[in-house]
């Protein structure tokens, strides 16, 4: 979920409330509780490659910029 916060089991306050939503019975975020924390592992890895990936594209294809000089194109 990319609209909660950076912090570990956040997701489970936005299941909370989306269940309370539908009517559905708050007992059954226990079960989530359980595997929750490899599934923020899981995002946390796939979070960290996408940055990764990102600031190597944006080394390689980016430009140089100097204060005095402006921005220039990479030879």
């Amino acid at each position: 979920m990319q609209s909660t916060a950076n912090v570990p089991a956040a997701s489970l306050v936005v299941v909370s409330v989306i269940l309370n939503t539908l009517g559905l019975p708050l007992e059954s975020i226990g079960m989530l509780f359980a595997i929750d924390r490899f599934m923020d592992m899981g995002k946390t890895a796939v979070n960290v490659f996408g940055n990764i990936m990102v600031a190597v594209l944006v080394d390689k294809w980016g430009v140089n910029f100097h204060p005095r000089k402006g921005i220039t194109s990479r030879s």
